[in-house]
């Protein structure tokens, strides 16, 4: 029996599907790129911050694209497959997008995929550390994954048919994009909400800088050692931190202690600001807490002839800045540098092509030894020298590299906190690489700071940024000149709370003599034999401690004594806590939910900082 053959119009179908099948993987794709990709990546990967307003305005454009044609598009699709293409992919690519977004927002990390393969079957602990609105996210992503497939099944069915599918799935579909697009919004820009209130926040209050009025000059022929560690909780570091039912009791920068042991440690130290940069700001120019966009965005504000570099560079000194981070563009660091006094800079350019490399700079080891050969061959006789290092690869995404898995305590990290705790050790380890490199340099005359710039919140097991003391507390070792010790505390321990606006203020009254009001030097000098430094004091010093994130809304703290303060921009509700007993604040109270950020400001700044802005005419 010879078989029929099959007529032009009945080929013509099938040739036609196939093409709607190719148009509609290419324009899904298309989708995807345009939702997600770009969205996403375009903030991460510019070499610099891109206008806040801008981003929302191309996110959102893009969501209301998609919306909007989408419908268009299956509507005039008759080919069954090729909706159930289109349709399948969509629901499968906004579960996986918004269980990023989710993660996101409650954890402030992206997902591990080496920690869910690995602890997979912890689900259940796992959402109870992130939170109870972990419960309302997963259900509202199973919600969205079960509509997207109600309209690919119910869509081929009779029922389906009879309710003609090409109009009422786009209108089903135009709805599942709004409510996602409404959703995604507060997601995706909820990061960076403090930034467009604090631009408005910084206009109305300045940039609160040290308030010394003495001279800032020196004759001075020390040189000044800055080291800045990349993301060290010293809560987490000292041990005080536990997940769950087990206890984190140990003691996990034992390097940086030791080396604080040739001087004076402090577990304790205020870091003023988050973000690398923002540290920079109060370590090298004395301000304790910018309400604004970072001065790396608007350099030409920043009070340059405050800041360390510039006022050393006037007396003479060479000014240097290393950043193991090969990108000098990377969030305007190169211009930051220049405008504070920052003669010579250098990134990757001292570095080899066999030095390690991560993703975020390279291998903190081989850094310093780059960093000290080109020390000994540019500078072999050392004088007046401002030297700032500044580490990168312990950077989130925590872990521990090939290469230092001998001294990860956690050869098996169970959680975030285990896989962050790995990384400290291989940054700590590195530290003996350092003051073995700056020991063959000139300890006899020089001044060593090492301290952190910045602590990650881990006590949900998760790196969380929500304003409370352990976001702000990093350690610093100082190790003072060695033809200088018997000026200052050896083998000591100190409980003092300072902060990173103080150093400046510091660094210049160990090289010139004069008191400060803002310095902390008097608790560096030898008063006692004992190990532990009992509490200092000074008439000029006044404890109390001023501090702002960015994150979650903004939180700007003020410390008076061991009583912290806590006022939320996203709310205007003012906390309290007493940090003496309590520096987890597990405790912490609502002390008024109608106070206005100014009177938070009048009522509870230090003294130290109060500037008529605030202080005096009560905006």
């Amino acid at each position: 029996m010879i078989s029929q053959i099959p007529s032009a119009s009945q080929i013509k179908p099938l040739q036609s599907a196939d093409r709607h099948v190719r148009v509609a993987l290419v324009y899904s794709g298309i989708v995807f790129l345009l939702t997600a990709v770009f969205p996403f990546g375009f903030y991460v990967l510019m070499p610099s911050p891109m206008p806040y307003s801008f981003i929302a305005l191309v996110q959102l454009s893009l969501v209301a694209i998609s919306a909007i044609s989408l419908p268009i598009f299956l509507s005039a699709m008759r080919q069954t497959l090729a909706r159930t293409i289109v349709l399948t992919i969509i629901a499968f690519y906004y579960t996986v997008l918004y269980g990023f977004i989710g993660f996101w927002i409650y954890t402030r990390n992206l997902p591990d995929p080496y920690l869910i393969l690995k602890f997979g079957f912890d689900v259940q602990e796992q959402l109870q550390l992130i939170g109870t609105q972990a419960y309302i996210l997963v259900l509202s992503i199973l919600l969205v994954f079960l509509g997207c497939f109600l309209v690919v099944f119910i869509g081929q069915s009779r029922l389906g048919a009879s309710l003609r599918p090409q109009k009422w799935t786009g209108i089903l579909l135009l709805a599942i994009f709004i409510v996602m697009g409404l959703l995604r919004a507060p997601a995706v820009y909820g990061f960076y909400h403090q930034s467009l209130e604090g631009r408005k926040l910084a206009e109305a209050k300045g940039i609160v800088t040290m308030t010394d009025t003495l001279p800032f000059t020196t004759r001075s022929n020390e040189n000044v050692f800055i080291v800045l560690l990349e993301s060290t909780n010293a809560l987490a570091l000292s041990g005080k931190l536990s997940i769950g039912k087990k206890s984190y009791s140990g003691s996990y920068m034992p390097i940086l202690e030791s080396l604080g042991q040739n001087g004076i440690f402090f577990p304790f130290f205020f870091s003023n600001q988050q973000q690398t940069l923002r540290a920079m700001e109060s370590i090298l120019c004395g301000i304790p807490g910018n309400v604004g966009d970072g001065l790396w965005e608007r350099v030409d504000e920043i009070p340059a002839d405050r800041c360390l570099p510039n006022i050393l560079k006037k007396d003479n000194y060479t000014t240097l800045f290393f950043s193991a981070n090969p990108n000098p563009d990377s969030f305007h660091k190169q211009s930051f540098a220049g405008k504070v006094g920052f003669e010579q800079q250098h990134y990757g350019d001292i570095m080899t092509p066999e030095d390690r490399k991560s993703g975020w700079g390279y291998d903190d080891c081989d850094y310093y030894k780059r960093t000290f050969q080109f020390l000994h061959n540019a500078y072999p006789s050392p004088v007046r020298k401002l030297i700032f290092l500044e580490v990168a690869a312990a950077h989130a995404g925590f872990g521990k590299e090939r290469d230092y898995e001998s001294v990860a305590p956690f050869q098996n990290p169970k959680n975030y906190l285990e896989k962050y705790l790995d990384t400290m050790a291989m940054q700590d380890t590195c530290l003996s690489t350092l003051y073995e490199e700056y020991q063959q340099y000139d300890p006899e005359n020089s001044h060593l700071f090492i301290l952190g710039d910045h602590p990650f919140g881990l006590q949900k097991g998760y790196a969380r940024f929500d304003g409370r003391a352990e976001n702000f507390l990093v350690p610093l070792a100082y190790i003072p000149p060695r033809n200088r010790l018997e000026e200052f505390h050896t083998q000591a321990v100190s409980h003092d709370f300072f902060s990173q606006s103080d150093i400046t203020p510091t660094i210049l009254e160990l090289l010139n003599g004069h008191t400060y009001q803002n310095s902390f030097a008097f608790a560096l000098r030898k008063n006692s034999k004992e190990k532990e430094v009992e509490q200092s004091d000074s008439t000029n010093y006044e404890h109390c401690h001023f501090m702002h994130s960015i994150y979650d809304g903004a939180t700007t703290a003020i410390v008076q004594g061991m009583q912290k303060f806590t006022y939320s921009h996203a709310d205007g509700i003012t906390y309290t806590a007493n940090l003496s007993n309590d520096m987890l604040e597990k405790y912490r109270y609502e002390l008024s939910k109608i106070m206005s950020f100014d009177d938070f400001l009048n009522k509870f700044m230090c003294s130290r900082f109060r500037t008529p802005t605030f202080a005096e005419t009560g905006r």
